[in-house]
């Protein structure tokens, strides 16, 4: 697993399956991937930060918190969970879009994943002028003035990787989509949880006798 180097939370996490003990499922078949993602550690301090425009309705102090885990589970809220190598997997129905609001003055979600082909739909529901400036490797995505319950704008997501979506009107605002060349991903919830449905599995055997379960590969 690894963490990007914002320190604001968005955690890609890559998985192998492997089962040492089950049911043979024959050549192919569909799976689902459920998880918790835990965090063990002292937690990074919340940043507080002063609004220097539209205080009356943001507030004039915003607190953001970089990773939030709940209590009893440990589980990290908002980690995005990808499969990799799946290159062989069939196609799926066309990507729904990802919606972000601007709402109260944060992201709606904050942190979101897409596929490549799908559309990022931006939208305000503030009575505040907010100005959605998404970024992907270091370039300008799309760069647009949102008014007050203005119209949605929507923004096709061309490659792979990941994109910084802040407000040029409020620095504080700061969100994350994570885009994918599959379907096969998920983000966990309030308690740390995911899943992710629909890859296919090839159930293979080694010599040593234990079952290994991998994403199905093109031959």
């Amino acid at each position: 697993m690894k963490q990007s180097p914002n320190n604001l939370g968005l955690m890609i996490v890559m998985l192998t399956l492997t089962a040492s003990t089950g049911p043979t499922l024959g050549a192919q078949g569909s799976a689902t991937l459920t998880g918790l993602v835990t965090y063990r550690g002292p937690l990074p301090l919340p940043q507080k930060v002063t609004v220097s425009r539209d205080a009356a309705f943001c507030g004039a102090i915003v607190t953001i918190q970089p990773l939030v885990v709940q209590a009893t589970s440990q589980g990290v809220r908002d980690v995005v969970v990808s499969l990799s190598d799946l290159s062989g997997q069939p196609p799926d129905a066309p990507p729904p879009p990802t919606i972000i609001k601007n709402r109260k003055c944060s992201f709606v979600s904050r942190i979101s994943a897409a596929r490549v082909g799908a559309l990022v739909e931006i939208g305000n529901d503030d009575p505040v002028l907010h100005n959605t400036h998404i970024r992907g490797d270091g370039k300008t995505v799309l760069n647009v003035a949102m008014v007050p319950h203005g119209p949605n704008i929507q923004k096709q997501v061309k490659q792979p990787g990941l994109l910084n979506v802040k407000c040029d009107a409020h620095k504080f605002m700061q969100g994350y989509v994570m885009a994918f060349t599959h379907p096969f991903f998920s983000i966990s919830d309030e308690s740390g949880r995911f899943e992710s449905r629909g890859f296919r599995m090839a159930c293979t055997e080694s010599p040593s006798g234990m079952k290994r379960l991998e994403p199905c590969k093109r031959k």
